[in-house]
């Protein structure tokens, strides 16, 4: 399982935890876990590819807003692995860095980070600012999802 081989590192004291510890900051120092980019599951978007890869994909997309310096955006990193392992047959996950894409940014009004996306058909159905629990963002996910299955549950 996916989920099983990604690994969060922390930045400050270089300890390794599996990302299905439900956890966002190091045991030992404290300091805010990173998910190792070799093992990443979702995909970068840019203001070039967006159109292709999250208004034109057949199935809802979550987008996630983010930046680098944006402390909430590294904390919320293992929530968004995780989702994307856990629904990699439902959902594409992506994420757009902000600073680098303002076309993008300036057509959904993205004024903080992170802020999450959630996109149906090429329309943009929800969307939430901040650091959010694994739990609500699949709250949040329930109606897309059940709206994408076909069978009309």
């Amino acid at each position: 399982m996916a989920a099983e081989n990604t690994v969060l590192v922390c930045k400050k004291c270089g300890a390794k935890y599996s990302a299905r510890e439900d956890r966002l900051h190091c045991g030992r120092c404290h300091a805010p876990l990173l998910v190792s980019e070799r093992k990443s599951m979702a995909v970068n978007v840019s203001d070039i590819d967006f159109a292709r890869e999250v208004l034109a994909s057949p199935g809802p997309v979550l987008l996630v807003a983010w930046a680098p310096w944006c402390a909430y955006c590294r904390m919320l990193n293992p929530i968004i692995e995780r989702i994307a392992a856990d629904y990699k047959d439902r959902l594409k996950v992506a994420r757009l860095h902000v600073e680098d894409n303002p076309a993008v940014c300036s057509r959904y009004a993205v004024e903080g980070v992170p802020t999450i996306l959630i996109f149906k058909d090429g329309r943009l159905i929800n969307n939430m600012v901040g650091l959010l629990s694994k739990e609500e963002i699949e709250r949040q996910l329930k109606a897309a999802l059940r709206f994408n299955s076909g069978d009309g549950s």
